[in-house]
């Protein structure tokens, strides 16, 4: 859990670096904001952008798993994801998400995975589903809508937090 744990506040100090150094105000949520890591400021100091911070240390294939079902229904103005790939600390990659297609993707990405699973399964042994999502750039298998390389235009997409 400790390694999850610094993993996540190393995502989340990365996005503040990366905000400062941009010329914007931002700080972190209060711990346990229900959809909110870092809150960004205008210089009026009124709340421009939230953006949910989710990290990962593994290897950009393998995506990040940390979302959940939850994550399907926070799509609003103003609220971005900052998927964070911190597996080389001198070079970590970060994709800037709005929240719409956050939630337009993972319901998607999840109903085509168990449907790859039941063609690759036993037909009469039902697959256990849970709330965890993920979400990647290449999936592996057919996602209406989000062909491989999809996120791309949103790697190292900093400008959206500063529109």
């Amino acid at each position: 859990m400790a390694k999850v744990a610094f993993t996540a506040a190393a995502g989340e100090h990365y996005v503040l670096f990366r905000l400062h150094a941009a010329g914007l105000m931002a700080a972190l949520a209060p711990r346990n904001a229900p959809s909110v890591d870092v809150i960004v400021l205008s210089p009026d100091e009124e709340v421009t952008v939230e953006v949910q911070v989710k990290t990962t240390a593994g290897t950009l294939r393998g995506g990040w798993g940390t979302l959940n079902i939850k994550d399907e229904t926070r799509a609003r103005p103003g609220l971005y994801y900052a998927l964070v790939n911190i597996r080389d600390p001198a070079q970590p990659v970060a994709y800037i998400l709005p929240s719409e297609v956050v939630a337009d993707v993972l319901p998607k990405q999840h109903v085509a995975y168990h449907k790859r699973l039941r063609l690759r399964g036993d037909k009469n042994k039902p697959k256990k589903d849970n709330e965890m999502r993920s979400i990647r750039d290449d999936f592996g298998f057919v996602v209406p809508g989000y062909p491989p390389g999809w996120m791309e235009p949103y790697r190292e997409a900093w400008h959206l937090l500063a529109e």
